[in-house]
């Protein structure tokens, strides 16, 4: 399950024309963890009413193309940034005098 604490949410690149779609990630992603948002709202993969399917770590499909003025963003769990846990947090509330190992 994808968790608030380890995702991103970025804008798709490809062009929103209303016959084009295909769209990119400016990262690469976990796979299953990327939700469109199409104009603030989120889809899962196969959803009814906006159903995507994941090319690879950074490409979508859409089932039907987007029209000109549509939003597109992914919400996904990014592969290059790193997610520290509290134990690496030194210093902070829940580790004042920083003796976490």
């Amino acid at each position: 399950m994808l968790s608030h604490y380890d995702a991103v949410i970025k804008s798709l690149s490809g062009d929103v024309n209303g016959v084009n779609k295909e769209f990119y990630t400016p990262t690469e992603y976990v796979a299953g963890t990327l939700r469109l948002v199409v104009n603030g709202k989120v889809y899962r993969p196969g959803d009814d009413t906006k159903g995507w399917t994941e090319i690879d770590s950074m490409t979508i499909e859409l089932d039907e193309a987007p029209i000109a003025g549509d939003v597109l963003q992914a919400f996904y769990q990014d592969m290059e940034t790193e997610h520290i846990g509290l134990a690496n947090v030194k210093g902070s509330p829940f580790d004042p005098n920083e003796i976490l190992p």
